[in-house]
């Protein structure tokens, strides 16, 4: 990303959440960029303003505007200020609310099923942080016209390989490296590499094309095999946030962060907001040769978008055009920005060149062989402050992993309780790869079905059952795993204690995971306790979980 300073040295070798009102969101680096566009008005000059605001009428009407999370706080202030200047549609006041939603999760939401819960209601604009993302969009078909559109570009982000001092050291061939010589040397186990995931990380998928787009702009299987391998041989996580987030774990703890990778591929200002946290362990900066121009911020109005009405495209036109007068030295017309690639035959990454690249990426990775586990006792008939209960908001979070999750991957469906004659579960979907036979829809049927039931919950029992189920129907080269969804605080029904789960548990020597997705009243500590034994995890979707923090469970990233 553009920054005014950079503090880190350069060797030119050459965290769904539930929405109900705004967020207040932390700074990112980002916000350096525009600082010089902030003017502090004294008092008096704040009265005169609103004095003078009679350009609008009444509330501001506000329509939502969808920003990767680094570009949010530049943008909030800049809406901040417009509202300032009253705006109107036809005498009524208007501004823009920004909602953070990372590029990944908008790109699968726009061309899918948009979590409204998660990020807020569809939006009238779109400012991912890489154009790749709108070629993802457009090739996709789910937005019509969306490549035609004209957007404006207010900044830009530098995808750059960093390393600790003594790394560098030791790998000092680094600072003069090509894509192919760092893919090469991390595959062969020379170097251990650090990167985010392609579908969910901007990053990531910034390096995948970098490491796999040939010259003609097609997608080279073999490369993305070797960048498979090279992470295989390193590190990877969903998102770069949540690699540095485990080496500040490994620093916290005391430990050596300089055993957790070698090198790290990211953008300039992860590196830089990393630094600013990490005390004595600093990263630096290397530019790999013959690497991709820089990703681009557009904000892009989706017009023709067939949830956008007229009004709403318009007040989103005009935010636009005020970002582009006040973003002064940052912002630009499409026509002024950079080329996206060198590489492909005309100069531009096209949006099947994307798709075909994380597609290759995920027939290439481990998929997942779930069943999920639905609760439907008595506690999952508890209502949110909106009315929603635990089972509608369980069910809206099984359909976004089920619409996330590739078609090779596989899924059951069972729910529970005690209030049925009978065994506690019952298996609504029998387990089938998503891509076959209509198996989403099926799924999502079985969930619009399920309703709280009057009973306690049986959760001993039945995970006992399903891991039984599961341990006959494991399928090799995917990643096994029970997901239960449920607000348990124990089980005071079925005949199996906490102890005997545990001890079933212990003595198995299955690598299946169980994993656990709480919701309002659940006992954390006991789920967690419980899914932690079994090498799995806990979740607590009390105040909202993402689709990204469900696949990341799922898939054991």
């Amino acid at each position: 990303m553009i920054f005014e300073d950079r503090t880190v040295k350069s060797h030119r070798g050459g965290g769904r959440r539930r929405r109900r009102t705004s967020r207040r969101l932390p700074v990112a680096p980002w916000m350096v960029m525009v600082a010089v566009a902030v003017i502090t008005m004294s008092a008096v000059t704040v009265v005169f303003v609103n004095a003078v605001r009679s350009g609008c009428d009444g509330s501001t009407y506000r329509v939502p505007v969808a920003a990767a999370n680094s570009i949010v706080p530049v943008l909030e202030e800049q809406a901040r200020n417009w509202e300032e200047t009253s705006p109107d549609y036809e005498g009524s006041c208007i501004g823009v609310e920004v909602n953070r939603v990372a590029s990944g999760d908008a790109a699968a939401g726009l061309s899918g099923d948009w979590n409204e819960r998660n990020f807020g209601s569809r939006p009238a604009a779109w400012v991912p942080d890489s154009s790749a993302w709108i070629d993802w969009i457009a090739d996709s078909g789910s937005v019509e016209d969306i490549s035609a559109a004209d957007p404006v570009i207010i900044g830009s982000s530098h995808l750059v390989v960093a390393a600790s001092e003594a790394s560098l050291e030791e790998h000092p061939w680094l600072a003069g490296a090509n894509w192919d010589e760092i893919v090469a040397r991390s595959a062969a186990g020379d170097i251990s590499v650090a990167a985010a995931e392609p579908r969910r990380s901007s990053a990531g998928l910034q390096a995948l094309l970098n490491v796999a787009l040939n010259d003609t702009g097609e997608i080279e299987r073999e490369s993305v095999t070797a960048w498979s391998d090279a992470l295989d041989n390193g590190r990877t996580a969903v998102t770069t946030g949540k690699l540095f987030g485990q080496v500040t774990d490994i620093i916290a703890e005391e430990g050596d962060p300089e055993t957790f990778a070698d090198a790290y591929v990211a953008f300039d200002y992860e590196v830089e907001s990393f630094n600013q946290g990490a005390n004595e362990f600093q990263l630096e900066t290397v530019e790999p040769q013959e690497s991709l121009p820089d990703p681009i911020y557009p904000y892009l109005v989706l017009e023709s978008a067939g949830w956008v009405n007229d009004i709403d495209a318009e007040v989103a036109s005009q935010f636009g055009e005020y970002l582009e007068q006040n973003l002064e030295g940052t912002a630009r017309s499409a026509t002024e920005a950079p080329e996206v690639s060198t590489r492909s035959n005309d100069g531009v990454i096209r949006g099947e060149t994307v798709r075909s690249a994380v597609q290759e990426w995920y027939l290439q990775r481990r998929q997942a062989n779930v069943l999920a586990v639905m609760d439907r006792s008595e506690h999952m008939g508890l209502t949110d402050a909106n009315g929603l209960t635990n089972v509608d908001l369980a069910s809206e979070d099984l359909r976004e992993l089920t619409g996330q999750l590739q078609d090779s991957s596989q899924m059951g469906l069972w729910s529970f309780t005690d209030d049925v004659s009978g065994e506690y579960q019952q298996a609504l979907v029998q387990p089938k790869t998503l891509g076959q036979d209509d198996q989403r829809g099926s799924i999502d049927t079985a969930i619009s079905n399920i309703l709280p039931g009057s009973g306690g919950s049986p959760l001993y029992a039945v995970i006992d059952s399903s891991l039984s189920y599961m341990e006959e129907r494991q399928v090799e080269e995917a990643t096994d795993s029970i997901l239960i969804f449920t607000a348990a605080t124990g089980d005071p029904v079925s005949p199996l204690s906490q102890d005997d789960l545990l001890n079933r548990i212990a003595e198995s020597d299955s690598t299946l995971r169980v994993n656990i997705v709480g919701y309002g009243g659940a006992d954390g500590e006991l789920l967690s306790e419980i899914a932690q034994a079994t090498g799995g995890g806990y979740v607590d979707a009390t105040d909202g979980v993402n689709g990204e923090d469900l696949l990341a469970l799922v898939l054991g990233v």
